[in-house]
């Protein structure tokens, strides 16, 4: 009787060993699937010993079963590209032991994302096997633009609050930083947050704010904010003098720049002793206001010209240019005088503008200044291209001129040889440069791009040559820096050249609050004969 019960109570926990040897199992983890928009994952699950019971693939977030084995059971499974939304595919091992059910979903969409279970439904247990996976969609930043600012206005030491705000998976990080480059009223050049506070602004804080939306996911947002800053006008020449010869029927281009907001109601005046006389529109007279002068004017930045036509003796005198708004006047003065010769851009034998050194550097070809400034846009975008600073492209400068601030250079020719490894880096730029003997060629000369930082002070000296012509080309010039060779004082314009004869002294500062980008271009002096320059050695 004892045997019996031994024996049965033995065959009971057998049988129960055996039947719990043959549950059905999940055997393996779900791996993560990490996507982008619009791509398809893959989610397995492996099942041995399913026997007769159900596999089922349901998506938590929404508390949608999807799949019955290999069988989709959710309604409006739609179709996309030819596919449907879901499939499932069935693979069954060798061995008849272990199934793959793999539930492939199409045409991510961010909604898709979340936790996906495989469970297996087992007939009469309490529990059922189940594994979670984590589908991830990688979205890339979308602005949300009821929570982003677009043109906020302020008076002169005020404050505001500039927002960003964008979704995207993950989260985008978002970063503000100036349009122009120059550094925030916090004193930092980006500032980290959906919210930008700006405190005691002041008429240099004016222009575009940039905010930069990336979470890694291509491509990142990005939404420009203007602030406007009420402030009175300001007046500046870009010239104090102009010269020009009389009765030869050559023209004459006074120049100067006023910014101000509300922007500010313009005019030039002729100044006879004590009083002065407004000049308008005439025959005799053509007046232009421009507010884009090769991407060199600040917002709220006017360039305000007079031409006078066929210069006379009466035209010589002083000039005022006025600007003039509802928070109060500014004024800057230029005084035109005779010259025997003709002077500017537009004279018979002249090409670009000329600094110290005569009319030697007329003479280099005007075909030659032509192309160049022509492309001036192309060599702009590849010097921007070697800015990064992780390229190290752009090195110090060497020449021990420098009194204050940073100043960079990125060497394409140097002593009538290219530099090969830079110029792969700038094959435009130096292809241009290819086609003109008197640059390539020079052996006492450089072709560079030249990148000068707000507070720049080069110190007065002398190039140790005269056999060479320095030519700056603007590339992007931001106002303040300024250039004086002997006693003329100038500032650069995007896309134009100034030229000079190095061995005069000349001096560079810059005031400004972003950089400065030049390509430095040294040519042959035009009377060197060509015996000269053979004999001339390298420095």
């Amino acid at each position: 009787m004892k045997g019996e019960i031994v024996f049965g109570v033995l065959w009971v926990l057998i049988s129960i060993a055996i039947v719990n040897g043959q549950n059905p199992q999940i055997t393996q983890e779900i791996l993560p699937e990490v996507k982008r928009l619009g791509q398809t994952a893959y989610l397995n699950c492996t099942v041995t010993r399913q026997q007769l019971n159900k596999v089922y693939w349901s998506h938590l977030n929404t508390q949608t079963t999807i799949s019955s084995d290999d069988q989709i059971i959710v309604d409006h499974n739609e179709i996309v590209d030819g596919y449907r939304k879901y499939r499932c595919i069935k693979v069954v091992h060798p061995d008849q032991r272990t199934t793959v059910y793999m539930l492939i979903i199409t045409r991510l969409q961010q909604r898709d994302m979340g936790i996906y279970r495989c469970r297996i439904f087992v007939r009469g247990a309490e529990r059922h096997p189940t594994k979670d996976g984590e589908l991830q969609v990688l979205v890339p930043p979308v602005l949300v633009y009821s929570q982003t600012s677009t043109t906020a206005t302020v008076m002169e030491g005020g404050a505001l609050n500039l927002t960003c705000n964008a979704t995207g998976f993950p989260y985008p990080n978002i970063t503000w930083v100036r349009g122009n480059g120059a550094s925030l009223s916090i004193g930092k050049f980006s500032f980290r947050g959906t919210l930008l506070a700006l405190h005691n602004i002041q008429k240099r804080d004016r222009g575009v704010y940039r905010c930069v939306c990336d979470n890694n996911v291509q491509p990142p947002a990005t939404h420009d904010a203007t602030l406007l800053v009420f402030f009175r006008p300001e007046a500046r020449e870009v010239q104090d003098s102009y010269g020009q010869a009389q009765n030869r029927q050559f023209d004459l281009t006074i120049e100067c720049r006023i910014s101000g907001y509300p922007d500010p109601n313009l005019a030039w005046y002729y100044i006879e002793g004590d009083t002065k006389r407004e000049i308008t529109n005439d025959d005799k007279h053509d007046i232009q206001i421009m507010t884009s002068h090769g991407s060199g004017l600040d917002i709220n930045e006017l360039w305000y010209t007079l031409t006078i036509i066929n210069i006379q003796a009466n035209d010589y005198g002083r000039y005022e240019c006025e600007g003039r708004n509802v928070l109060g006047t500014d004024s800057a003065f230029i005084q035109i005088y005779e010259t025997s010769e003709c002077q500017g851009a537009n004279c018979p034998s002249e090409g670009a503008s000329n600094l110290g050194g005569g009319a030697a550097q007329n003479n280099i070809a005007i075909a030659t200044i032509v192309m160049l400034e022509s492309n001036w846009k192309t060599i702009k975008d590849e010097g921007l291209a070697n800015m990064d600073e992780k390229k190290g492209s752009f090195l110090p400068e060497e020449e021990n001129l420098l009194d204050t601030g940073d100043w960079k250079q990125f060497t394409l020719f140097q002593q009538g040889r290219k530099n090969e490894k830079n110029c792969k880096r700038a094959p435009k730029t130096c292809a241009l440069i290819d086609k003109v003997a008197d640059a390539k060629g020079c052996k006492r000369g450089q072709v560079k791009f030249s990148i000068m930082s707000p507070g720049v002070h080069v110190w007065p000296h002398c190039g140790p040559t005269n056999c060479r012509i320095r030519a700056h080309l603007g590339l992007v010039i931001p106002p303040g820096p300024k250039i004086r060779v002997a006693d003329d004082t100038r500032e650069w314009i995007e896309g134009k050249f100034i030229m000079f004869d190095d061995s005069f002294e000349h001096e560079v500062w810059h005031e400004g609050s972003s950089y400065r980008l030049v390509l430095i271009v040294d040519f042959w002096h035009p009377e060197l004969t060509e015996d000269q320059k053979y004999e001339i050695t390298p420095i």
